[in-house]
């Protein structure tokens, strides 16, 4: 059921069968799938519950074990797995293919899934809803819920998501000529049409990677730099999932004189957004910005301080930064702070906000909390984090050392 263990191509030629005779298709998407995972129903999975239940201890069967094992991994919580490790996609496949064997073991057959994504093809709407509502208490048994917005049923047929790849591709683009701003609008007006119907950003994004054009940029005259940008920023903001493309496929791709004062707005924008809504990696890609370009948030201490109450450890220590290159001493207070207080929470906490921790305490307080790993690190003089001393800007297509007017990207290891 799941796209990595069959191939894409059968997988295509059966939604394709069942769509014959199908009048509407589910798209349904579990909530948070990995944080919900319940390292329980790994062995409710492996055995089912009633038969798991009578073998308590990690003795007792290998499900226990894993059990045991996935909770050690998140400080003995039964919630959640990690994201990221390929361990997790496994573990989260014994539970989630539990569940599709329990679905077409009953009605519902014509049902893929991919990764915590389910579409299933019904011949009614009555069916489509039965669906719903089947894999929403299947969810439950297993302590996992469906995530209601992003849960539709949808009238067939429909267009392939494939296909604004297609219409992105297929625009012209013309050739051996500086575009105009003209065709760079006509051309992102596109991918926002198709971004809406599909109800996600990823055309947009793909179209900032085509305008950009790989190994040969496109050129653009100095109006299409100058709006292009300035489109891009507030799509950025529209669509914060964007903001990570800018600097590389268009700040510094078409790096133009003014650039600088409109990029400090957008960064000021995409804070007060960040803040607004709770997306700490909004506020942190923007101060990513401000530090690699020397540029100054239109932001009271109160407003920066805000910042620090979302607790994420990357935002703070870009923050910190922040505060010390342009002396907001009540602002780096509330970092350090916060920072302090760590060394009365436990080591969870400590190890959420490692970096932050490496950053602000001294190499006998790391050794004082348990932290001498990155003691040694501190002793050693080792940076996780620093900014080019000296700037590079482009002059066509050569490079010049000059004044600080498009720095290079930051060494982060």
């Amino acid at each position: 059921m799941n796209y990595k263990g069959v191939e894409r191509f059968q997988l295509e030629e059966d939604e394709i069968r069942w769509m014959a005779g199908s009048q509407f298709v589910v798209e349904a998407d579990i909530a948070a799938c990995f944080p919900s995972i319940y390292t329980h129903s790994i062995p409710w999975a492996l055995y089912g519950k009633p038969e798991s239940k009578k073998k308590t201890g990690i003795t007792k069967s290998a499900g226990n074990l894993l059990d045991k094992c996935t909770q050690n991994t998140r400080d003995k919580q039964t919630n959640g797995l990690l994201i990221g490790p390929h361990a997790s996609n496994i573990i989260s496949e014994i539970v989630l293919t539990r569940i599709d064997t329990e679905l077409q073991a009953g009605e519902f057959k014509k049902v893929v899934r991919h990764v915590d994504d389910y579409r299933f093809f019904a011949n009614t709407f009555e069916e489509a809803e039965l669906f719903v509502k089947a894999l929403g208490l299947k969810l439950r048994e297993y302590e996992m819920s469906l995530n209601e917005k992003k849960t539709r049923i949808l009238e067939l047929p429909r267009p392939s998501e494939e296909n604004w790849r297609l219409a992105l591709n297929r625009f012209l683009f013309p050739k051996n000529e500086e575009l105009r701003f003209s065709v760079i609008r006509s051309f992102l007006d596109l991918a926002l049409e198709c971004s809406q119907a599909l109800g996600r950003s990823t055309p947009l994004n793909y179209a900032i990677k085509t305008i950009a054009g790989g190994d040969e940029p496109r050129k653009l005259n100095p109006r299409a730099k100058r709006m292009y940008a300035q489109e891009a920023m507030n799509l950025a903001l529209a669509y914060p999932y964007l903001a990570p493309l800018l600097d590389e496929f268009v700040f510094d791709m078409y790096w133009h004189e003014g650039l600088k004062p409109r990029m400090a707005d957008f960064a000021t924008s995409l804070v007060k957004l960040g803040v607004r809504k709770l997306y700490p990696d909004s506020i942190a890609h923007a101060l990513y910005f401000v530090l690699k370009h020397d540029l100054t948030l239109d932001l009271k201490d109160e407003a920066l301080i805000e910042i620090v109450a979302l607790d994420d450890c990357v935002t703070n220590v870009l923050l910190l930064e922040y505060a010390k290159r342009h002396k907001r001493a009540k602002v780096k207070s509330a970092i350090t702070t916060r920072a302090n207080m760590l060394m009365t929470e436990d080591s969870r906490e400590k190890d959420k906000h490692w970096l932050l921790v490496y950053q602000v305490w001294s190499k006998k307080e790391l050794q004082g909390s348990g932290q001498d790993f990155l003691a040694k690190l501190k002793g050693a003089g080792f940076q996780f984090f620093c900014m080019p001393a000296k700037a590079e800007i482009k002059v066509g297509d050569a490079a010049v050392d000059a004044v600080p007017e498009q720095p290079k990207a930051a060494n982060a290891i």
